[in-house]
């Protein structure tokens, strides 16, 4: 945005000093005319030019010369107006190149601009404030019975800025910004479905989905609903148009998909600390049942101990492979 006003401001001036040498150049032309009609010899006394006529032939070319600065200041705001309007596309593609790239961050709780519109308004109005203040610079040669000192200090900004359909114009300006106000607003709100992503205590979640003693398969419907959500996002278009914003979203996208990794990862360590704790004691348990299973066979009590043993491994050896099972 302040890259916009710069260029503004420097182009502005540029064209400022070019049309305060056209202006200069008008003047000493009409004065030349003036000369050359006031010193030609008329043959007869009613051919004497009067100062009211000389007056009035300066004063033709002065108007000529605040019309057409009034007509170039007035196409100026109504082309900034015309592509800062409430146009509403959605694509880059039949529409002007937009004036502003803005960037859709996470600035939480909520998705933001940066720049914001406000600031996007400022930029505009200070757009605006220059191009009329330009014409500061350029001396209205209108007032030429007035003292040299006196008629320097005389510009056409008075007599433009004046003119009731520029100032019109320039209102309307101040608040362009507002006509995509509420499309902007729209666009920001569709992200709503993700702020689970960034406001949610991954940790708090974890503890209610723990609690309902998940099955592995549980687990892997959460893993894919955090997968589904991050295809979503890659899908999201990258820029989108409205009016003359560019809404970059790369920044949001990328943001986004590193919350998903991060629920992802979340949910992948606990299942591989939960699955590890259970492997320990079926391991433990296996270690115990072979020790058991390792000893000599001497006595009935020993042989009865072993039958009971392979009785429990027997009806245990069903729940482990549910349990070890890929």
């Amino acid at each position: 945005v302040s890259d916009f006003v710069v260029m503004q401001q420097s182009h502005i001036s540029a064209k400022s000093r070019f049309l305060q040498g056209k202006n200069m150049e008008i003047e000493k032309a009409v004065e030349d005319l003036i000369h050359q009609i006031a010193s030609y010899h008329f043959e007869s006394q009613t051919g004497i030019v009067s100062d009211d006529d000389i007056a009035n032939l300066r004063n033709h070319y002065n108007r000529s010369v605040y019309q057409a600065l009034l007509h170039s200041s007035k196409n100026s705001l109504n082309a900034l107006k015309k592509r800062i309007g409430s146009r509403k596309g959605s694509n880059i593609l039949g529409v002007s190149k937009p004036f502003f790239e803005v960037d859709v961050q996470l600035m939480p709780p909520n998705v933001s601009l940066s720049p914001s519109l406000d600031e996007i308004q400022q930029c505009i109005n200070k757009s605006a404030q220059t191009v009329l203040s330009c014409y500061k610079k350029i001396k209205d040669w209108g007032y030429s019975t007035l003292p040299r000192e006196k008629r320097a200090n005389h510009t056409f900004f008075t007599r433009i800025t004046k003119d009731i359909e520029l100032v019109k114009v320039a209102l309307l300006l101040t608040g362009c910004v507002q006509g995509i106000r509420n499309t902007v607003a729209d666009y920001l709100n569709s992200f709503k479905e993700y702020d689970w992503l960034w406001k949610d205590d991954k940790e708090a979640e974890y503890d209610k989905f723990f609690v309902t003693n998940p099955s592995l398969d549980s687990y892997g419907k959460e893993l894919e609903r955090f997968k589904s959500k991050d295809k979503e996002i890659e899908r999201v278009n990258s820029v989108h148009i409205i009016g003359a914003l560019s809404l970059n979203t790369k920044h949001l996208k990328r943001h986004l998909s590193e919350e998903c990794r991060s629920w992802t990862i979340q949910y992948s360590e606990k299942l591989h600390t939960r699955a590890k704790a259970e492997l320990e004691v079926i391991t433990e348990y296996m270690r115990l049942t072979t020790g058991k299973l390792s000893r000599k066979v001497e006595d009935l009590d020993t042989l009865g101990f072993m039958m009971q043993v392979l009785k429990e491994v027997r009806e245990k050896e069903c729940s482990i492979e549910l349990e070890i099972r890929p």
